[in-house]
C-alpha cells in the first residue's frame, strides 16, 4: 500500500532531519497530479523525486538545493 501524506511528512522529518516547512513542501509537490497507479491521498511525486536526489547525500542540503 502506498504511503499516505501524513506518514511521508513524519518520515521525511525523522529520516532526513528536514524542517516541517521542507517536508511539507515535498509532500505537497505534485498534489492534484494523478500518476497511473496512484490514487488520491497518496504521498506525492515530490517525495519520490527528493528521495532519489537525496540518496547517499545529506537530506537537508538536498532539499534546499
Amino acid at each position: 500500500m502506498p504511503e499516505l501524506p501524513d506518514k511521508a511528512f513524519e518520515r521525511l522529518q525523522l529520516q532526513y532531519t528536514l524542517s516541517a516547512r521542507d517536508a511539507g513542501i515535498l509532500v505537497a509537490l505534485g498534489e492534484g497530479i494523478e500518476d497511473e497507479g496512484q490514487g488520491e491521498g497518496m504521498a506525492s511525486i515530490g517525495v519520490s523525486y527528493f528521495e532519489r536526489v537525496a540518496k547517499g547525500r545529506e537530506g537537508r542540503i538536498s532539499a534546499n538545493w
